[in-house]
């Protein structure tokens, strides 16, 4: 218990940090003396709850004695102690009513003095029940009694005395208050928590109708058993299902618990194989929880292991991550070489998921780094590998990269097709993930050619569905680009300047390129001509060094642009050529037209400013 409430103080405090980018209020209570570990910064309140008005406490105290009978003096003495709490005062009406004794000092004493009065049947049963969590089931319970030779569960009494109540569900029952719940579990020694927690998760792996019912509990209870060793294959599975549902955040939890089972014992080759093949299935945790760090931090951490183990039919799959990690943050020769090397491997073990992966993110990389028609090629061999095993997820990556591929180059129609796609087998497999992903590269599409209103509309249906940050942030990236030129550009750029750090924070390189760039491009519309030169500047030097030579002929555009509109045509003349020479060299016809559109811009003013001069 005391391990699942660090794990839900951790879960919040992982919300409150995202409050800021979220247009939510969350409200928690807490016990006096249990103050949460988060910082006193402005956006967090504080409300002290005031014990309850004597008047109150004398409404409460009758509706109570409606069933029960106290002294006058018992009366005056449960009202001094309770102070104003309402659950304190009436437990202690529970306790002056059972016992007559003297009254125990605080609600924790009062709960275990009450629970230590039941017979030994009962109190078995009640911490049975509070190993199996706040809600439970009486058949689980009897069942849990019967493996551990006890009687048949009976909860009239229980029931009866306040300490549970039924649900709305047939032979349901829940513990009327949590901290009825805290006490007794903390009633118990380790060693009965631990048999019971053993108990209760093998007779739920039994009623399980299918493997992944109840999994994560069923692991929750190993964890906390006799052997928590035999959580890992319920943790395993617990993961499979989080990710498919878009828990991640679950899913990150099940992951972390299961790598310190890994590591707990020796790595065999076949345990290492095991660890690392759970390892590479579960990256859709970090790459759409933006913790790219983490991940490449954990498979640096197994690399020189997985090369001494020398076995094809993991190392293919595990260069092809690598790779894809090296791509995320931005180093394109090493994450090359890693991808290059994945693919035969991959080939050789029959592994076209994986070799279509290592494929997928080449398109990605010759797009950014200019050389789409190589990207193209890789693209194209993705889509073959997936014809053997479509996986949803790597046919929506590898429709986007070639979307990239045609872009930049111009192909609307083919861009556009590409994009529908990637949309498109998100929908047809129902995972509002891809659906959310693909739709947001489409609306980028839009954008890109100049059909502002149809770009909003389509971010906006994928914004809709998007089911993490991750995926609402490319969604709300793109919508708030075409809604800068749609004059929202105040609105636009609060947008903007969330998923520029957002990207930036996480080690997104790749991504945070083209979001920096499409927030400099906003900044026009929004008369940020300064701000968007400096961050222009450092744009241009990061993506020469990556290269992405897209980016870094927009960050002239952008800077060209601001030259024009600052009375500075000459130098913004020459900024926009060096951009025209840029995008000719990377077949980017489109952005060749929009900077020669500005150089005669610039032409123009120019020669009114000289006129103006010679007047």
């Amino acid at each position: 218990f005391v391990t699942l409430f660090s794990k839900l103080g951790q879960s919040l405090s992982v919300l409150v940090d995202r409050l800021p980018d979220s247009r939510c209020l969350l409200v928690v209570t807490f016990r006096p003396g249990s103050d949460p570990p988060w910082p006193a910064i402005t956006r967090v309140g504080r409300i002290q709850l005031a014990p309850l008005q004597p008047a109150d406490v004398q409404v409460l105290l009758a509706q109570l004695l409606a069933a029960a009978v106290l002294s006058p003096t018992q009366q005056t003495e449960v009202v001094a102690r309770a102070e104003g709490n309402p659950f304190f005062l009436e437990e202690l009406v529970r306790a002056a009513v059972s016992t007559g004794e003297q009254l125990p000092g605080d609600v924790f004493d009062v709960l275990g003095a009450r629970i230590d009065r039941l017979d030994e049947q009962d109190k078995r049963n009640l911490r049975t029940a509070a190993v199996i969590g706040r809600e439970f089931s009486l058949d689980l319970v009897e069942e849990v009694a019967a493996g551990a030779r006890h009687r048949r569960a009976r909860f009239d009494q229980l029931t009866a005395l306040g300490f549970i109540e039924p649900t709305l569900v047939a032979r349901r029952y829940r513990f009327v208050h949590a901290l009825t719940q805290e006490v007794a579990y903390e009633g118990m020694l380790s060693g009965e928590r631990k048999q019971l927690h053993t108990l209760v998760a093998t007779r739920m792996a039994v009623r399980a109708r299918d493997p992944e019912q109840d999994c994560d509990e069923i692991a929750r209870h190993h964890l906390a058993g006799e052997s928590p060793l035999l959580a890992l294959p319920f943790l395993e599975m617990a993961t499979v299902k989080a990710i498919r549902n878009h828990t991640l955040y679950a899913a990150h939890g099940y992951l972390i618990d299961a790598m310190r089972l890994f590591e707990a014992e020796a790595m065999t080759p076949e345990r290492l194989t095991r660890c690392v093949v759970y390892l590479l299935q579960a990256f859709p945790i970090f790459h759409f929880l933006h913790k790219h760090r983490e991940y490449a931090g954990l498979l640096e951490r197994y690399a020189p292991k997985i090369e001494a183990l020398d076995v094809p039919a993991v190392l293919g799959p595990f260069l092809a991550q690598r790779g894809h990690r090296s791509w995320v943050a931005g180093n394109y020769t090493e994450a090359e070489a890693l991808l290059q090397r994945a693919i035969p491997l991959c080939l050789a073990e029959n592994d076209p998921v994986s070799a279509a992966h290592a494929s997928t993110m080449l398109t990605w990389l010759y797009a950014n780094r200019g050389e789409c028609a190589t990207g193209e090629h890789y693209g194209l061999q993705a889509l073959r590998y997936l014809e053997q095993i479509p996986v949803p997820l790597f046919l929506t990556f590898a429709n986007v990269g070639l979307m990239f591929c045609a872009a930049f180059r111009g192909r609307w129609s083919a861009a556009l097709k590409y994009a529908e796609r990637a949309r498109d087998v998100g929908l047809v497999a129902h995972d509002d993930g891809m659906a959310s992903f693909g739709g947001a590269f489409l609306a980028w599409v839009m954008y890109e050619r100049g059909d502002d209103a149809a770009a909003v509309t389509e971010a906006q249906t994928a914004l809709a569905i998007a089911p993490t940050n991750y995926f609402k942030g490319w969604s709300a990236t793109y919508m708030a680009a075409a809604m800068a030129r749609l004059g929202q550009a105040e609105d636009a750029m609060g947008i903007l300047e969330q998923a520029v750090g957002y990207a930036e924070h996480a080690g997104h390189i790749s991504g945070y390129t083209l979001v920096a760039l499409i927030r400099g491009e906003a900044r026009i519309y929004a008369g940020q001509f300064d701000q968007a030169q400096q961050e222009m500047g450092a744009l241009r030097a990061l993506a020469l060094t990556i290269p992405y030579p897209f980016v870094a002929a927009g960050a002239l555009q952008v800077q060209a642009e601001c030259a024009v509109r600052t009375g500075r045509p000459r130098q913004g003349l020459e900024l926009f050529r060096q951009a025209e020479e840029e995008f000719k060299a990377i077949d980017a016809g489109h952005r060749v037209a929009q900077v020669r559109a500005g150089a005669e811009r610039a032409s123009s003013a120019e020669f009114a400013q000289q006129q103006a001069i010679d007047d």
